[in-house]
Formats: C-alpha cells, structure tokens, sequence
C-alpha cells in the first residue's frame, strides 16, 4: 500500500510512492510526522492513517480541516484511489503502484506547496545521521538534552546554547538543564527572556537575525529590556520543547553576527532535530514510568514470597502488618518498627526497602547493640586516617555506605546519649563530619530503625532523647508477638517445614495432631525465630516423615496439663496476670541461664539470641541486678 503525490493525471509517471508501514502515519507540518508538508497552512499533525493489515484507516487530527474525495471527513477507512487533501496537496491512496510512478526520494512539488523527504544522495549527511544515532541511542533525559544541544551548535555552525525546563515546583519558572559555553544562570537570563517567551507563547521557532534591532522591533516593543542593551549583535533561533502540545521547555542557540544568518535548512534542521528529542524525551519519560511500575510489581510480588518468613498466615495482625508494609515502603519516611526479639524486624525493614524507589540502593544494617563503644562513632560516622590509634587508613562509616538507599538501625534504643545527639543532627542536616576530620559529606539515605526496648519510657527516664525519637518515630510499624497471631503458627511452621526438607533433601507429610496441638499452646516467648529454630531442630532429628511431639524442643512429659516440667518450674504456680507471669518467667529463665553460665552475662545473652545490653536491662527490671 502507498501513497502517490504528483498531479490528478497517473499518466505522466512524476509521481513519488510513499510505503505505508504496519501501524501509525502521520502527515503534517511537525518534524517528527512520517511524511512532513512545509507550508505554515498546514497542522503539525494534519492527518493520521492507521494501517492493520490490509485495512487502513483515515482520521482527520487538524482544525483546519482536510477533504477526503473532496469532502470534510473526520474517519473512514481507504478505498483503493481515495484522494486526500491537505491544503493545495493531494495525495492518492493504492494498493498496488502504476508501473509509471516513480521511487525516487526527490520531493515533488505540487501546486505551490513542498514535501519534505530524506536527503539526496548528493548530499553528505553522514554527520547528521551519525547525530541521530547518538540522540536515539540515549535514554536518560539530561543526556539526551545535551547531546541535542553540542549536536545543534556543531550542525548549524553556532557558538554557544542553552536548554531550559520548566520546574516540576513552579510551572512559571525555567531552569537551565544543559549550557554550552554559558556556565552561569546569570548570563542565560541576561541574553533576554524576550526572545524564549516569545517561542513559548507560538509554540514555534523564533529567529533574530541581529538581536541589536530587537530595540525598535515589534517583538519587543517601543521599550527594549535593560538586558538587552549589554548583548553584542547576535544572530539567534530559539524554539519550544513540545509534549502533546504543552511547551515543557525551550532551546536556545546563537552566533555572532558577522557570521552570517541561518539558513533555511538550518532552520529545518533545528525543527527535526528539536522534535526528534521530545519525542525522544517523553519516550524516555513513559520507559521510566513503565520500568518504575514494572519494579514495583516485582518488588511486591516478591514480597508477597518472602514475606512468608514473619507476615504467613491470615490473621488479623498478619493482614495489618502486609498493609502497613506496603503503605509505607514507597514513601521516603523514617520508620520505627518495635516488637519482641524474634518477631522479624530486620525482615520488615527489608521488605520496606524492597517496595521503596531507593531499592537499586544499598541495604546497610547496623546492630546498635553490638558494636562497642569505643568504635561505634567510627563505625557510623567515618574516621579520617590518623584519627585514633590503629586509624592507619580513612574508614567509610555505615551513613556514607547508605547513599541512595536504606540505613537500618537494629537496637537504636542502645546508642549512648552523645551519640544520639550527633545521629539527630545528622537527621536534621543530612551531612557528617568523619571522626578527625575538618569537612562536611552530604547524606543521601532512608533511616529504619527497630528496637524491643520501650523508647517512650527510655524518653521519660531520661536514657533516650526525646527529639530524637521524634524524629526517628514519622511511621510507626509495632510487630505483633507470635503468641497474638491466632491461626497463623501452623502456616509459619509448614512454611519452615518445606524450606528445611529441601534444604537437608528430606521429604515430609507435616505434622502429627499431638505436635500441632503443643505448638498451637505454646506460648513462643522467642516468637518466629523460636519457630524456625524449632522446625530446624525436627527436620535434622525426625526420622520418620511426619513431625511427631518428641522432635520438637519443647516438648516435655506435663507441659500441656500445666504440671512440673523438666526444669522444674512449675508452670500451674505462675501468676494468672500476663505481665507477672512474664516477669515469674524471666526470672526463672535467667536463673537457670546463669546457673549453666556462671554469672557470665555474655553467654547468657548468645545462648538467648538477645543482644547482652538486652539481658542487663532484663535483670535491672526485674530486680535481678542491683544499681551501682
């Protein structure tokens, strides 16, 4: 299928035959049409043919009109030898070509009006499409605008240039995204609005051929503005960056004026090439918005995989939990995310780093609590080399390793007071100064921070600074403990139960009825990593393939009728009221913890899985350990 232009009579053979592709055809003024008519009469965007197979269809885009057959058409679908008019152009559809029509790429000029093609194969234009290739090979958008910038001044013979985009904050304002040899704003600005805002305001190229006239030129008007009375006579074409008809910015290019005028082709040349890089530039913008959506549907599908580990089951507190996860993740907000020792903290942060637009970025976490004192400023902040003893190189700190993603701070409740003011204003300032040194890094990075402890308590006794948990508490996530997840311990542990049979190549049918039911009434004061570390246990010692009672942990003669246990404490004695039974229990865990460990705080705490900070805080509260 083609198009003919050349005259009404197919008998003379000057004719041009012009394919029709599969899919979309533009016919119109623009630079980007597929076929581009010259004449000011003429849209941008005149007439578009939708080709599908062996139908095509005709839709009239311009508000000026066109004539199908002679008539004002809005649609209709081609028929072999229908006439289109645009203008004083007229162009026949076909199936098949006249064996008189010819091919060449020559425009033919009909009635007045011209055609633009490609180039003649007597012209070089080997720089121009090596040009083209470069633009078209770029997808990020600063690049793509200067490279359109340095290509438009190197073609058309100017010296110097300048890009301006509209502010995403204030649509009035332009902002200078690309310059050549004008480094300043300053100087951008003092070359004139004038001539911009006139580009802007007809969405279409203007041209100064000696900006020295624009005093007494109807651009200006009988006042010239004050900038333009320090410019020197200057040959100019500025024009409009369009997307969908909106003017989204503008490009500027100059000369002196001795150099001569741009031509006509060069003007022609500065309408392609500046409609081929919007083009190019929403093209880039949708790629971005697509990939951004594509990750995010990947990032929560992933989610909705891993998130077995602490979210499983579909309990109330499970369903809250998945929620406030995925409200929170995409939004550049401090989160604070509290619960007891083992209800996955570390796991929600994540999960939240996962489904937020710094995802590409580092995760960096940092247990507060396990870092000594002496060398956890070092470790955070950086240290220049010869800061302190043993400083024989600079040390990157855990803030800078977090640029462009996410810092997670385990155990924030640990940090000492001195530290807490120097982490607060970092928070404030998002710069740092390393250990020993004299100059300010700038921070780009998301802070999540966890803890078991009760800061507001730690805030009222004077141990936590209260603008610091202000500042870390903007979201809020409290995990739920294992033990409030009614329904949900079963599906968590045929969870674990599959990941361990794969990874120790076993194959199990799950659970006894006797071991679901202890699980089920288990009180799970280590929550799911007690869990997991349970159905780890079974997997290595159960020999058969269903997980009965005795490979479990826990599991001890009376325990489910409330008599003695095996440590001897006799659970039925406990307190009825939750919290003094949970003090009765801590105590007699840590009795016997540090029975087996002699007094040593440290092994109590590994054997735990608590932070040992944890364990002196534990034994203070429950009166275990005296005040110095």
């Amino acid at each position: 299928m083609w198009l003919l232009y050349g005259g009404a009579d197919l008998t003379t053979g000057q004719y041009l035959s012009i394919p029709l592709p599969e899919g979309e055809f533009i016919i119109g003024r623009g630079s980007s049409c597929n076929l581009v008519l010259t004449k000011s009469s003429v849209s941008r965007r005149h007439v578009r043919l939708l080709r599908q197979g062996d139908s095509v269809m005709y839709h009239d885009l311009s508000s000026r009109g066109a004539l199908l057959n002679g008539v004002v058409t809005d649609q209709a679908q081609l028929k072999p030898n229908d006439l289109i008019t645009i203008d004083e152009t007229t162009l026949r559809f076909v199936t098949e070509l006249p064996s008189s029509s010819s091919t060449s790429e020559q425009p033919i000029p009909i009635k007045g009006a011209s055609v633009s093609s490609v180039p003649t194969a007597k012209q070089d234009w080997s720089p121009f499409r090596a040009f083209i290739d470069r633009l078209r090979r770029s997808s990020d958008p600063k690049d793509i605008l200067e490279r359109m910038l340095l290509g438009l001044v190197e073609l058309l013979g100017a010296e110097r240039g300048f890009v301006l985009l509209r502010s995403t904050k204030d649509d009035k304002k332009l902002i200078p995204v690309a310059t050549h040899k004008l480094d300043q704003s300053e100087e951008i600005i003092a070359i004139s609005s004038t001539i911009y805002n006139k580009a802007i305001a007809q969405k279409a190229p203007v041209v100064i051929n000696d900006t020295s006239k624009l005093v007494t030129d109807s651009l200006v008007g009988d006042e010239a503005p004050p900038s333009l009375a320090y410019i020197d006579p200057r040959v100019v074409v500025c024009g409009p960056l369009l997307s969908d008809g909106r003017t989204f910015g503008v490009i500027y290019i100059d000369k002196g004026y001795l150099t001569g005028p741009f031509e006509q082709e060069h003007l022609q040349l500065f309408d392609t090439i500046t409609g081929l890089a919007s083009q190019l530039l929403a093209a880039s913008e949708t790629r971005k918005n697509l990939l951004l959506t594509r990750d995010r549907l990947a990032a929560f599908k992933t989610l909705a995989w891993e998130k077995d580990e602490f979210i499983l089951g579909n309990s109330e507190k499970a369903q809250e939990l998945s929620s406030l996860i995925e409200a929170s993740g995409p939004q550049d907000v401090s989160v604070l995310i509290t619960g007891e020792t083992g209800t996955g903290k570390e796991m929600v942060a994540r999960a939240l780093h996962r489904v937020s637009p710094r995802r590409e970025g580092p995760f960096v976490p940092v247990n507060c609590a396990a870092l000594a004192r002496d060398i956890i400023e070092a470790e955070l902040f950086g240290a220049e080399k010869g800061a302190y003893t043993g400083a024989t190189e600079r040390r990157i700190g855990r803030f800078e390793l977090a640029a462009g993603g996410t810092l997670f701070l385990d155990e924030i409740g640990e940090l000492p007071l001195e530290l807490q003011v120097k982490l607060l204003r970092v928070l404030q300032e998002r710069v740092l100064m390393r250990v020993g040194g004299n100059k300010t890094i700038p921070l780009d990075f998301r802070l999540i921070s966890a803890t078991n402890a009760d800061l507001e308590l730690a805030v009222n006794e004077g141990t936590f600074r209260q603008d610091l948990y202000y500042r870390i508490n903007v979201f809020h996530i409290e995990l739920p403990p294992l033990r409030d997840r009614e329904g949900d311990i079963m599906a968590l542990a045929n969870h674990f139960l599959r990941s361990f049979a794969v990874r120790f190549g076993r194959s199990f049918k799950g659970f006894t009825k006797e071991a679901e039911e202890l699980m089920n009434k288990h009180a799970w004061p280590g929550n799911i990593r007690e869990l997991r570390n349970a159905i780890e246990r079974a997997v290595v010692v159960e020999r058969t393939s269903t997980v009965d009672i005795a490979s479990l942990p826990f599991s001890t003669p009376g325990v489910m009728n409330g008599q003695q246990s095996s440590q001897g404490a006799p659970l039925a004695d406990l307190p009825l009221g939750y919290e003094a039974a949970r003090t009765e229990f801590e105590r007699l865990f840590f009795e016997r913890a540090l029975e087996r460990h002699d007094q040593n705080l440290t092994a109590v705490a590994r054997e735990a899985g608590i932070p040992r900070t944890t364990v002196y805080r534990r034994l203070r509260k429950i009166g275990m350990l005296k005040d110095e």
